[in-house]
């Protein structure tokens, strides 16, 4: 490919006191990046956030075709070339011709070339993966085939199988899962699953990518027409986290070219910055590139004020690194704990109650006890964790994805995604119980069933009292059991994020710990306990 004459910017020290009225006069950046329609669209998504910030800026777009894209067939894992999809990208970039580089951000080595610096992070899009079913995966069900998924990462292969086999509707017997090698850029991949020749029943794909590509001019129509008659579900982040950096768009530019980084400051987005950087703090401690079989995600949750690391999978050597990394509250001797959990069936009596139907195509269900029978099973279904998840599709229905146990908030953004093709959230069916109605305000809240108080059992409010540290697993159990707490003990009360979280807070209950679940406050527990048994860290008698 011929390259078209062009104009360098000069450097900081030869541009004149009004730099901007230069950029006004004659500048042109020109933008390499892959051929690819979802490349193309990342790096005119960078070129129109130019144009926003500079009116007068020009750029142009320059193509390459990496051994990457130029190999369709090879297994990843078994081509040993350092930057599979960067190498001459980077090459170019450091030739001089050309200003900036744009990439997919997990696309890119722990690595990178002397020379080459990075300029700007956009703000990062949904980091979920989505697996995109064949239109006749139920049929396929119900026949007892093993089902085969195509994805062109380890991280995939090792933590979908066993998520797979309990996700899927039951519509026959357990299903055997297989992950299989798949190559190609996204609509190929797509145009795969649609080959009857290819023998696929799914594929794995990011979901910010297929975000890029249905809102692009040029990939539109044919991403719109290769999605139509697919089934989705959106992968749990807590079960399969993403790659670092995945649903990041990232620029580069020369380590000398000082001007040019200056100009995509303002587009620079500094939290998404920060959390990637502490997931490649992650992936070069594990090993990563094309054998990476682990996925981190930088997340921040509601009423946690630190971000927390999620790690899933194993690291280079085949140890199991998965975890949560955080900052906790402080430990303070909290040995006796009270489960929420383990007490439910003793604080009240669920009863259904009569309600309108649930009429809505699409539906959030915050509890499977709130899930009535004889829903249809053509909508699309949300639930608020992995556990209901699992729950209502032993029951033969299809979920298209949940809340991780984070709260509805978490998992909003998602369910505006264009490519999901999901209605506004002020159309929804939410299904919860009675006391609930007044703490959801998105969608028509349906309630399903009502709770009483039940007789408290002795033990149950001996433990109670007695405990250090409360988990509420619900909001209406703090409510229903408040009466019996010793005014002058000072309990310590703990949650998840999410609405219980939000509610607590607001009545004020404090000291109130919030975690991002409830493994994480027994770890918690135990490395504290542990610190405070250590010789060293023993009063003299």
């Amino acid at each position: 490919m011929f390259l078209k004459p062009y104009l360098l910017i000069p450097c900081n020290s030869l541009l004149p006191r009004n730099w901007q009225q230069a950029l006004k006069d004659f500048m042109k950046i020109r933008i390499v990046t892959r051929t690819s329609l979802m490349a193309m669209a990342q790096a005119k998504t960078v070129a129109r956030l130019l144009k926003k910030q500079y009116p007068d800026i020009e750029t142009e777009l320059v193509g390459i075709v990496p051994i990457g894209d130029k190999d369709k067939t090879t297994p990843l894992p078994q081509m040993n070339v350092i930057g599979i999809f960067s190498k001459e990208i980077d090459d170019h970039l450091l030739s001089g011709q050309i200003d900036c580089a744009v990439h997919s951000l997990k696309d890119l080595g722990t690595q990178r070339p002397d020379g080459i610096q990075r300029a700007a992070l956009l703000p990062r899009d949904d980091i979920h993966d989505i697996v995109l079913f064949h239109p006749d995966i139920e049929t396929r069900l119900k026949a007892g085939q093993k089902i085969i998924i195509g994805t062109s990462a380890p991280r995939r292969a090792e933590l979908l199988p066993s998520f797979l086999q309990k996700a899927l509707p039951q519509l026959g017997p357990l299903p055997e899962i297989e992950l299989v090698p798949i190559r190609g850029n996204a609509n190929t991949r797509i145009s795969k699953l649609l080959n009857p020749d290819q023998n696929l029943d799914g594929i794995v794909l990011a979901l910010a990518g297929l975000e890029r590509l249905y809102n692009d001019d040029e990939a539109h129509e044919e991403i719109t027409r290769l999605l139509k008659d697919l089934k989705r579900m959106v992968i749990p982040i807590t079960v399969c986290p993403p790659a670092p950096g995945q649903g990041t768009v990232c620029i580069e530019t020369l380590s000398s070219r000082a001007d040019i980084k200056d100009i995509f400051k303002p587009i620079n987005h500094t939290a998404t910055q920060s959390a990637v950087d502490d997931e490649y703090e992650i992936l070069t401690m594990n090993g990563g590139g094309c054998h990476q079989r682990f996925g981190v995600v930088s997340l921040k949750l509601p009423n946690i004020d630190s971000n927390i690391l999620l790690i899933k999978g194993k690291n280079k050597d085949g140890k199991d690194i998965s975890g949560l990394q955080w900052n906790p509250p402080e430990y303070k001797d909290q040995k006796d704990i009270w489960n929420g959990h383990d007490f439910a069936d003793g604080i009240f009596i669920h009863e259904d109650i009569k309600h309108e139907p649930v009429k809505s195509s699409a539906v959030f269900v915050a509890h499977t006890r709130a899930f009535p029978k004889g829903v249809s099973r053509d909508k699309n279904i949300w639930v608020s964790g992995v556990k209901s998840w699992f729950k209502l599709a032993s029951k033969g229905y299809w979920i298209e994805g949940c809340a991780d146990s984070f709260g509805f908030e978490f998992i909003v953004p998602t369910l505006t995604s264009p490519v999901l093709q999901l209605p506004p959230l002020k159309s929804w069916d939410i299904l919860s119980h009675k006391h609930a109605e007044d703490t959801w305000h998105e969608g028509n809240f349906i309630a399903t069933y009502s709770h009483q108080g039940k007789e408290l059992s002795p033990k149950l409010v001996k433990t109670l009292q007695n405990a250090d540290i409360i988990w509420w697993a619900s909001a209406s159990q703090y409510e229903a059991l408040s009466h019996v707490l010793p005014a002058a003990y000072p309990q310590t009360h703990a949650c998840g994020p999410g609405k219980t979280a939000e509610i607590l807070v607001a009545q004020g209950v404090e000291p109130l710990y919030v975690f991002p679940n409830i493994d994480a406050m027994y770890r918690w527990i135990d490395d504290g306990t542990k610190q405070n048994s250590h010789p060293s860290n023993r009063r003299k008698s």
